[in-house]
């Protein structure tokens, strides 16, 4: 009963929220302070250390260092490895590699490839740092960012090999 009774007095009275406090004390601040404060990671990411496989809908590979997990109806995670993990690619099937029904940091990801005689094999296994909390909106725009990225490099390394070409051309005809 009593304790009902703190909840409901909690809820009545109202918590103090972050947002309503910063403004507040940022209202004497100039622009230029606010701008140039250092903030830290907590501030601005939600991140957790673990999710759990049970509310996992979809998993989606978007790059060999981005994966997004689908938990519930409108929650999405995002764990970006730190480096580049072999065996890991767009729109593939992945294990998960972890303790009891969490998958937690630290445990591992890795990727499926279908090789040519139809067997599937196990990529490298890649340590999860951790999830970040992001919108579907977020996600979306990681994924044309990424695409827009790759169509870069694609078109960097085309010209690149054209140029040499040219060269190779230039230097046998010189050569003739």
């Amino acid at each position: 009963m009593k304790l009902n009774f703190i909840i409901l007095a909690f809820f009545c009275i109202g918590a103090a929220r972050p947002d309503d406090v910063s403004s507040e004390s940022d209202s004497g601040r100039s622009v230029e302070e606010i701008i140039n404060q250092t903030s830290k990671r907590s501030e601005y990411y939600k991140e957790k250390s673990c999710i759990d496989t049970k509310r996992i809908r979809s998993t989606k590979v978007l790059d060999n260092r981005h994966v997004v997990f689908k938990l519930g109806r409108e929650k999405y995670f995002l764990v970006q490895l730190a480096n580049r993990c072999p065996g890991l690619r767009r729109n593939q099937t992945v294990k998960l590699n972890m303790r009891l029904n969490r998958l937690c940091e630290y445990d591992t990801i890795q990727g499926f490839d279908t090789n040519s005689y139809g067997s599937m094999m196990e990529g490298a296994r890649c340590m999860i740092p951790g999830f970040t909390e992001v919108t579907e909106a977020q996600v979306e725009q990681l994924e044309l960012t990424l695409r827009d990225d790759l169509d870069k490099a694609r078109a960097a390394a085309k010209e690149k090999r054209r140029l040499e070409k040219e060269a190779r051309r230039a230097k046998r005809q010189a050569k003739s």
